[in-house]
């Protein structure tokens, strides 16, 4: 019976975590445009991934985490932040309307992979 539960439980896992297509590499552009424009140091990100294109509440986002410092030159801790997939291309998760938090790259099924093209900004 243990054996049944276990097996039940893997599956159960893996079903959660189904991964979408990869974003392209239009939309590494655009998040790394984002990171130059937004961030207060992007050249000095660490710690980077990027998750598949993933549905979460009906849509279609992309998450990125990042470490990057901050004014003061300390590293603030790795963070994630979510960006929209439209027909016009990705739109930051705080611009998209209705709103989409930084708490959708925490759902289940977004599976992170990592983004060194983030990390090489020069």
């Amino acid at each position: 019976m243990l054996r049944g539960v276990v097996l039940v439980g893997v599956f159960m896992v893996s079903v959660a975590a189904v991964a979408g297509p990869l974003p392209s590499r239009a939309d590494k552009a655009a998040i790394t445009q984002w990171a130059v424009q937004t961030l207060v140091d992007p050249y000095s990100l660490r710690s980077t991934a990027i998750s598949d294109v993933t549905v979460v509440d009906g849509r279609q986002i992309v998450c990125v985490e990042f470490n990057a410092r901050n004014n003061y030159g300390g590293y603030e801790g790795v963070q994630r932040t979510t960006f929209v997939v439209t027909p016009e291309g990705l739109i930051h998760g705080s611009r998209a309307r209705p709103v989409t938090t930084t708490a959708t790259c925490y759902a289940a099924g977004v599976v992170m992979r990592p983004f060194p093209e983030l990390a090489s900004i020069r």
